[in-house]
């Protein structure tokens, strides 16, 4: 067993001092310490599964590794039960971090594989995941404006036009937008 991974591990998930190890049952430790060899083998399913079998699984270091498989609603599921439980500590900003990502990635994927249709001319489909982002909560209205005004919609081009400048006033491209804005109005 390679010991340097293992200190990786601890130190990367930071639960060596945690209360849990401090004043855990001898099972418990012995999953923790499962957990962690495991993690330092990149065996995020062998922690997953050593953590799960405990009676009170640690749910910081269960998100770790869920979000290391992959699994982000498993992740995002128990970093919340974490900070249900320790939202005052001193790790709670990190995991707050990570769950703002965890949240924000479907709205993030959606506007990607927006951009990468809009790239090959596909509009329809580049509204339809602009569209679906926006219902998430994506502020992409200005995207959804262009993917709009290329396909032709002009009344939507300019309604979510608007609806970009109403967040964003001083945004980024808002003179530019504001010229285009016009420029639809006055065709």
């Amino acid at each position: 067993m390679n010991r340097r991974r293992i200190l990786w591990a601890c130190a990367a998930l930071t639960l060596c001092s945690t209360p849990t190890m401090a004043t855990a049952d001898t099972a418990a430790k012995d999953a923790i310490l499962t957990a962690k060899t495991a993690t330092g083998r990149g065996d995020f399913q062998g922690c997953v599964d050593a953590l799960k079998a405990m009676k009170k699984p640690e749910h910081r270091m269960l998100g770790f590794c869920y979000e290391r498989l992959g699994d982000d609603a498993s992740a995002l599921r128990h970093y919340q039960l974490w900070l249900k439980q320790n939202g005052a500590s001193m790790r709670a900003a990190s995991v707050r971090v990570r769950v703002q990502a965890l949240e924000r990635a479907p709205i993030v994927a959606l506007e990607r594989e927006a951009r990468d249709l809009m790239i090959k001319a596909d509009f329809q489909g580049c509204i339809d995941r602009m569209d679906r982002a926006v219902k998430l909560g994506s502020t992409a209205w200005h995207q959804l404006g262009i993917c709009h005004e290329r396909a032709g919609a002009k009344d939507k081009a300019i309604a979510a036009y608007q609806k970009w400048l109403a967040i964003a006033p001083d945004g980024e491209n808002s003179d530019l937008v504001r010229r285009k804005l016009d420029k639809l109005q006055s065709q």
